[in-house]
């Protein structure tokens, strides 16, 4: 009986054993979760500061691109506004040379009316350019 004491202590100081190893192994393999753990939480923070950011600068260039929308459409309303002023003093400037023939008027107040007309049209085509190159 003393034997089969004997073999079961053995038994017995073996499971210990094998226990305190077992033991030993989880501690490591939860010290390692808790790492994994900490680990891919720092990340998720990693990912939600930069998607804030990114999101941030994506916010900013979409406002930025429909400031310069409406700044080309205006600068298109003024090229058209700048052109139809254009027409308008060539149509005058027609109308002038034409009164200034019927009427007899003189050379030389035909070609004054006509340089200051002409003049008005440079400036008029000048900001038509201006502006339509600003719009591009």
């Amino acid at each position: 009986q003393s034997a089969t004491a004997a073999a079961m202590l053995c038994a017995v100081e073996v499971l210990a054993g094998s226990l305190g190893d077992v033991d030993g192994e989880y501690d490591a393999l939860l010290s390692a979760h808790l790492d994994y753990t900490s680990e891919m939480e720092a990340s998720r923070h990693s990912i939600r500061r930069n998607t804030a950011h990114e999101q941030k600068a994506l916010s900013e260039a979409t406002g930025e691109v429909a400031r310069l929308r409406l700044d080309g459409s205006k600068q298109r309303g003024r090229v058209a506004a700048l052109e139809t002023e254009a027409k308008q003093l060539r149509a005058q400037l027609h109308v002038k040379e034409r009164a200034a023939g019927e009427a007899g008027s003189s050379a030389a107040d035909a070609a004054r009316d006509s340089a200051v007309l002409e003049v008005q049209l440079a400036g008029a085509r000048d900001e038509a350019e201006t502006a339509r190159a600003a719009a591009d």
